[in-house]
């Protein structure tokens, strides 16, 4: 029998390394979205450092917002911290800086909402 607790880990360290190893665009963002859908904290970090590292192109990084948003809900002290540092990174980058913005909201409404 499978311990899910286990396999769970086993796939989130694949997801980690397919993010480290990927080296198109296209395939970041496709492991980046992955990354949301999974909601799991054990991802933050790894979808911080893709945030913070400026070589990255923006829509990857981008991505990597949209997928902390997607975690957000369990987790919001880190995820917001993360959020206002990229948001405040990007003073010229236009709809990025917009949807970091509107992560932020979404954050601040559900901690006032709960």
């Amino acid at each position: 029998m499978l311990d899910t607790r286990m396999l769970a880990y086993v796939l989130l360290q694949e997801l980690m390394s397919l993010l480290e190893q990927s080296e198109s665009e296209t395939d970041k963002i496709r492991v980046l979205k992955s990354m949301g859908n999974c909601g799991s904290k054990q991802l933050v970090s790894s979808i911080k450092r893709f945030i913070d590292d400026k070589s990255q192109p923006l829509v990857v990084r981008a991505q990597a917002v949209f997928a902390l948003r997607k975690i957000a809900k369990p987790f919001q002290k880190q995820v917001r911290s993360i959020s206002i540092v990229f948001l405040c990174d990007l003073p010229n980058a236009g709809s990025v800086a917009l949807d970091a913005i509107r992560s932020g909201v979404e954050l601040f409404s559900s901690v006032r909402g709960s």
